[in-house]
């Protein structure tokens, strides 16, 4: 198989790094402070570049992520023990133009004295509202974030199913301590870090014959292996973050639903791609954020497509190492017989 890695400078555009100099602080009467902070340049190397477009060089779809209207930063203030919880909007006026900084507005909790020394979590994910219960929040009296869940409807870079579905949403995450509630508290610049990594699946119809879109592609290794993709395929079952110790857990420890990848592309008429077809000829990304239990990714033992029926490829995909903040290109061929590992 081809190998081949390209740095996620797209994850990048929440790692708000900026010096002390970039930091602004303005105070508002209801302990709200307006922060503004900046991210690094974009790498501009051509074997690194990410972006929405097929890059010129080398031919391959990215993510480049900016700063939108409505996203939010999600915080948990910790005093003592006791956690409470607010969103910190985006000033939308603030986005600079290239997208890459902005403000937002942080609230202080009435319950934390003047005075007081403080901790803050923060975790940045889109989330979509057509459920409560469905993940993207901070869990109650607890510094633990539930991530957003049915993470395997999540393979497009742009567009969203009728139920809010369908757009890649990676966890990205930041922490302080020992901040001191006064008049103009100590908040530093935000770096936000990242906790996952994506893999892009490039699906081929080599055949002669335009093609529905596959139902799903799963990706598989052995249950037996320690290594866990926590999210391969998430379900409605809670995948959480602790936002100090940096752990993730599962609501379950059932290896059928942690030993593989799952790509849910046609088989819902809520997803985004639902009733697509692909020409004969061309071809498709489909993305997964992920997370793993570990950054030694196993080897791949077997890939179901179903196209009417299940496909295998007849050979395996090897495992590799991956880092946090990196997207994996593979790809995949349907000669309109069978399924191929390759581009």
């Amino acid at each position: 198989m081809k190998k081949i890695l390209f740095t996620l400078a797209a994850l990048a555009m929440i790692m708000v790094s900026c010096t002390q100099d970039n930091l602004e602080i303005e105070a508002q009467a209801n302990r709200t402070f307006t922060i503004s902070a900046a991210m690094p340049e974009a790498n501009d190397d051509a074997q690194t570049r990410v972006s929405l477009t097929p890059d010129a060089e080398s031919g391959y779809y990215g993510l480049d992520l900016k700063w939108e209207e409505d996203d939010k930063l999600m915080l948990c203030f910790e005093k003592d023990g006791t956690y409470y919880h607010n969103d910190a909007p985006i000033v939308a006026s603030t986005i600079s133009t290239d997208g890459k900084t902005a403000q937002f507005a942080i609230t202080i909790p009435t319950e934390i004295p003047t005075d007081a020394t403080f901790n803050l979590y923060g975790v940045y994910q889109k989330t979509n509202t057509w459920s409560a219960t469905n993940g993207g929040y901070f869990i109650a009296d607890s510094k633990t974030y539930e991530l957003e869940n049915s993470e395997e409807d999540c393979i497009t870079l742009d567009k969203l199913g009728s139920i809010g579905t369908g757009k890649a949403r990676p966890m990205l995450y930041f922490s302080q301590t020992n901040i001191v509630n006064s008049s103009t508290p100590t908040f530093a610049p935000f770096n936000l870090e990242h906790s996952g990594w994506m893999m892009a699946l490039h699906f081929k119809n080599s055949s002669d014959a335009e093609i529905d879109l596959p139902t799903t592609i799963q990706i598989a290794y052995s249950s037996s292996n320690p290594v866990k993709i926590l999210n391969g395929y998430h379900g409605n079952e809670a995948l959480t973050f602790d936002a100090d110790t940096k752990v993730f857990s599962r609501g379950s420890t059932n290896a059928a639903n942690t030993s593989a990848i799952y790509f849910s592309i046609n088989q819902y008429n809520w997803l985004p791609l639902s009733g697509n077809t692909l020409p004969a000829g061309e071809s498709i990304v489909f993305y997964r954020w992920l997370v793993s239990s570990s950054l030694e990714i196993p080897n791949f033992s077997s890939t179901s497509v179903y196209l009417g029926d299940r496909k295998e490829p007849s050979s395996k995909l090897s495992g590799k190492t991956v880092e946090l903040g990196k997207v994996y290109h593979i790809g995949l061929i349907w000669d309109g017989t069978n399924v191929a590992w390759g581009f």
